[in-house]
């Protein structure tokens, strides 16, 4: 890691809590930040004295932030319960100024939360201390940004600061832009910008893409969080990850996946253990060394049984601080694999096993959907049940050429359509699939049987005469047999139809060849002389006459009447 411009300004920091102490910088008050809540906020649920109350609307948890801010409720022994999820819809959310008491959000997300502080801290809480305890509540869909007026250090998506606090089984997602132009050298996470003192932080995550868009002004960016100040016992960030990006457009700015910087000016210890990060880190062109995926740690910090990419990115830095220059750069001769391990393929079963085995927390590791590890109780993050589609697939039939083209396109597109990278929150979602891909295969219907030849030899037929043959009564009895309704799966039925009709034309027999009398042509006769005529009526009669001498003489007499006539 080239050597830190940054420091310049933790020694400032270090004087803002000489003047301070334990105190943490509340320079906010309610002049100074306006409530620009777009709906309603409903604090008409809050009794003071009172020690437990639930939170059951977006109204009313904006009621926190409003009593927080304009009243300077901390609730300090209060426990607030989330009873539901909360859709704030992207309208502008006032952190909660200062949260001393219990958050128990029991599960449920508050989502599309948008934040954008002109000159205070940022992220659903403001500050959290005191012992603040909170725990099972994830922020989903947030978008934070930090204008250049803003010129206050702490800028997170979840809280800006925690001092002596616990967080546990708390995530964010979404994104925090931050001008750090405004301000001087500004701690910014994806989940808490600053830690401070004793604060915990277990089974906690962030898949918020964190960007730094001031080339000119250095900041302390994390994934999780920004910086880790003046630790106390106990200070500690304990299977944690982050999926998310770090982006910085400042040469000098340390750029982490789980911790900015480590710096504690009171030689207290911070413990990482059991970190992952697998999330992208960018900075510009010559500044790759300041890219680190666990944390850039002073001498006092420690890490432990920590997982990063094999991507050529550094894992763990160790800082050689010059408190007198307020400069710090890496240590060349510090050995990263004493905090953990380079991860080739984080979808490794023994990568989880590993995880499982050093946690806190037995069995709180899992593969999630990303291909990464996640925690098994992320249900929105870990693949849904997919053995019914696979179970359906099986049931489509190896040769889809026997089907109707209709019915195959509504199989084929059924098959097209499935997401297979839903959740197990969206498992009704992929039951519906599965179902869907059985009923379709259900409605298959098979191809009409093929009658190319039932139709030639039926055409064959036509071309006879019936006439011609004995008897033609067996070619009409085939065809009249030929039924029309067959499937493709019945086609041997169809081509012994046409046999049939076939081999009845085959056993035809003629009938006898019997040769008609043909009659005369009139035209075929030749045209008589009429002398020739004549003449021949004479011959006739002369032979009458010789022929009636030869016989009676009666015919002779008859016959010259009839000449005489």
């Amino acid at each position: 890691m080239k050597t830190q411009r940054w420091m310049k300004a933790l020694l400032s920091i270090g004087m803002l809590f000489t003047v301070f102490g334990t105190v943490p910088p509340l320079a906010v008050n309610a002049q100074e930040q306006s409530d620009d809540w777009d709906g309603t906020a409903d604090t008409s649920w809050y009794v003071e004295g009172e020690s437990a109350f639930t939170i059951d609307s977006a109204e009313e948890l904006a009621g926190v932030s409003k009593l927080s801010l304009e009243e300077n409720v901390t609730f300090d022994g209060v426990t607030l319960r989330l009873t539901r999820d909360i859709d704030l819809d992207g309208h502008k959310w006032t952190p909660i100024r200062t949260f001393d008491g219990t958050f128990e959000g029991q599960g449920h997300t508050v989502s599309n939360m948008y934040v954008e502080e002109k000159d205070a801290v940022s992220g659903f809480f403001g500050y959290l201390s005191r012992g603040a305890l909170v725990k099972d509540l994830t922020v989903a869909d947030a978008e934070v940004v930090v204008p250049p007026t803003n010129g206050y250090f702490y800028q997170g998506v979840f809280a800006g600061w925690a001092n002596n606090t616990s967080v546990i089984n708390c995530g964010t997602s979404g994104s925090l832009t931050v001008d750090a132009s405004g301000s001087d050298v500004p701690s910014v996470g994806g989940f808490i910008g600053s830690c401070k003192g004793n604060t915990s932080l277990r089974n906690c995550w962030s898949f918020v893409d964190v960007k730094a868009t001031s080339t000119e002004e250095p900041v302390m960016l994390g994934g999780m969080v920004g910086q880790w100040e003046n630790a106390a016992d106990g200070a500690e960030m304990v299977d944690c990850y982050f999926g998310g990006s770090a982006e910085a457009a400042e040469a000098t700015t340390s750029t982490a996946g789980i911790l900015g910087a480590a710096l504690s000016f009171n030689g207290e210890v911070v413990l990482i253990s059991g970190c992952v990060s697998y999330g992208t880190l960018t900075v510009p062109k010559g500044a790759e060394e300041n890219a680190v995926h666990i944390a850039a740690l002073d001498e006092n910090g420690l890490a432990q049984n920590c997982l990063w990419p094999d991507d050529g990115k550094t894992g763990v830095v160790r800082l050689v601080v010059d408190w007198g220059s307020g400069t710090a750069g890496a240590d060349p001769n510090f050995d990263e694999s004493t905090c953990g391990q380079k991860v080739t393929d984080f979808a490794d079963p023994q990568i989880i096993a590993m995880l499982n085995a050093n946690a806190q927390t037995e069995n709180l590791w899992t593969l999630g959907i990303n291909g990464y590890p996640v925690f098994a109780h992320q249900s929105d993050r870990i693949l849904a049940d997919y053995r019914a589609i696979d179970a359906a697939r099986e049931q489509i039939p190896e040769d889809l050429s026997l089907y109707t083209e209709a019915s195959v396109k509504n199989l084929n597109d059924l098959l097209a359509s499935v997401n297979d990278r839903l959740s197990m929150d969206e498992q009704d979602q992929v039951d519906a699939m599965a179902k869907a891909i059985e009923d379709a295969i259900a409605a298959l219907e098979y191809r009409g049987a093929d009658y190319t030849a039932v139709e030639e030899a039926i055409a064959k037929a036509e071309a006879l005469d019936p006439e011609d043959y004995t008897d033609f009564s067996a070619v009409e009895a085939a065809i009249e047999a030929v039924e029309y309704d067959k499937r493709i799966t019945e086609q041997a039925e169809v081509d012994a139809m046409a046999k049939a009709i076939e081999d009845a034309i085959a056993a035809l027999e003629k009938k006898p060849n019997t040769v008609p009398e043909t009659p005369k042509d009139p035209q075929d006769e030749e045209t008589e002389d009429p002398a020739d005529t004549a003449a021949g009526n004479m011959t006739a009669g002369w032979a009458s006459l010789v022929l009636g001498s030869l016989g009676a003489g009666a015919y002779l007499i008859v016959r010259r009447r009839e000449t005489k006539a």
